[in-house]
């Protein structure tokens, strides 16, 4: 709708759902006025691309071989719809673009309202993952608001607020994560490789104690130290650190990354 339109395929259709028109990202938004569907608000709406194509082989071969097309928004369904019998199915249900850092913050979190968008427990609309046969999360002396945790995730006397704590991560005593993402780890630590850690000063996969982390996404596999603060205290929308980066005021932790203890981001 409105000014989202610019970031979409936008199209236009007959009474029968042939796709009559068909723009990617309009840059100039009175190139497709007369693509109006409706109105929510005082705000334009229009027919969006979900970026979901189904295609007849042999018409596919076409486009691609023999017309030589690569891009499906800028030149296979703007000329398939002059030679091919291209239509458009209607979805009306939860879709998201989720192609940039703050629309995949902020898509994820809202799976923590009491009642999302997107309902993952509904039983006639299952969401199959891969099974990974974890232990169940565990907690001990926690507060826990308004969050999902994942299996296998160990949280020792800690805060979660408005969260996601993914797989297998550790949260250390006394921590605060709020407003945040955490992907998880893809295994754990050895008691050997703990105890070998330990003795060389090098912080343990997961986050520490006396940590705070706010508004920010930790990718897998991270080690952040005891007393680390993650809160983008210089107040950055967007910046390039040493060791993360600042995209619309979210701090993101890159994959595989050692946060020293002490560090204030």
């Amino acid at each position: 709708k409105g000014d989202d339109a610019a970031s979409f395929g936008i199209m236009g259709r007959d009474k029968d759902s042939r796709i009559t028109r068909f723009i990617e990202k309009p840059k100039d938004i009175s190139l497709i006025k007369d693509l109006i569907i409706g109105k929510e608000g005082k705000e334009d709406m229009y027919l969006g691309s979900m970026g979901i194509y189904l295609f007849n082989k042999e018409a596919l071969v076409d486009l691609l071989v023999k017309d030589k097309k690569a891009d499906f928004g800028k030149e296979i369904i703007p000329d398939a719809i002059h030679s091919k019998n291209t239509y458009a199915f209607l979805f009306n249900g939860y879709w998201r673009d989720i192609g940039t850092i703050k629309t995949f913050y902020e898509e994820s979190l809202r799976l923590t309202d009491s009642f999302p968008p997107m309902d993952v427990f509904d039983e006639a609309w299952q969401i199959f993952t891969r099974p990974r046969f974890l232990c169940p999360a565990k907690f001990e002396n926690d507060v826990i608001e308004r969050s999902i945790i994942s299996e296998g995730a160990i949280v020792m006397s800690a805060k979660v607020v408005h969260s996601i704590v993914g797989l297998r991560v550790r949260v250390g005593t006394n921590t605060l994560i709020e407003d945040s993402i955490v992907m998880g780890c893809d295994y754990y630590q050895t008691a050997g490789q703990i105890e070998s850690d330990n003795k060389n000063n090098i912080p343990l996969l997961g986050i520490g104690n006396n940590c705070i982390i706010k508004k920010a996404i930790i990718d897998k596999n991270v080690r952040i130290g005891e007393g680390v603060q993650i809160i983008n205290k210089d107040k950055h929308q967007n910046y390039d650190g040493k060791n993360y980066f600042i995209r619309d005021g979210i701090v993101i932790i890159e994959k595989n990354t050692i946060i020293p203890s002490g560090t204030i981001i």
